[in-house]
């Protein structure tokens, strides 16, 4: 993980969107904001911009036992112990995004497939209520990156939170391949 989070510039970054969000569209390419502010459920936005069905390809599922500098640590201030991380990928194998998240582990305890299901599908197909908080939108490169997408150019980034019943239970941060805003 500290490969990933040591190997990038961050070229543009817009914090406490709540406050801004108004201005954002001067600064995110039109065919960007599709992917970074849509409310809906990403995964089936994704599969109707490629027409294809995308799944996971998980790089590490674990239980946090020491605290990882991130956010300072606000994560674990509301319990996400959890930490998840992978490759949204189309059939072909091709790359589109990368997740991480922490969350509770008690949120995908009774879920099934979630090995092997984008987390906006299970969420979904578990037809829980959910509330999303938009925390930060970043434009940045890096090399890492560009290698792994097979695509070279500019990386968006957003983080979130997702809550239920007014709880904060999961924390995602996602890397979008540039190849995705060429086919919007």
């Amino acid at each position: 993980m500290n490969q990933l989070f040591d190997s990038y510039s961050i070229l543009w970054q817009s914090n406490h969107l709540h406050l801004n969000i108004g201005n954002i569209y001067y600064y995110i390419p039109n065919r960007s904001s599709l992917l970074l502010l849509s409310d809906g459920s990403f995964t089936k936005i994704l599969d109707s911009i490629i027409n294809n069905v995308t799944h996971i390809q998980l790089t590490r599922d674990q239980k946090i036992y020491r605290h990882i500098k991130y956010l300072n640590n606000w994560y674990s201030a509301i319990g996400l112990t959890m930490y998840r991380q992978g490759w949204l990928q189309e059939k072909s194998g091709y790359k589109l995004i990368f997740a991480s998240s922490w969350y509770k582990p008690e949120v995908l305890a009774n879920c099934p497939f979630v090995d092997v299901t984008p987390l906006g599908k299970v969420f979904i197909n578990s037809e829980l209520i959910l509330y999303r908080k938009l925390h930060c939108i970043s434009c940045l490169c890096s090399k890492w990156f560009e290698k792994q997408f097979k695509f070279r150019g500019y990386i968006w980034s957003r983080e979130y939170v997702l809550y239920h019943e007014k709880e904060p239970f999961i924390f995602i941060r996602e890397f979008f391949s540039p190849k995705l805003t060429t086919n919007l």
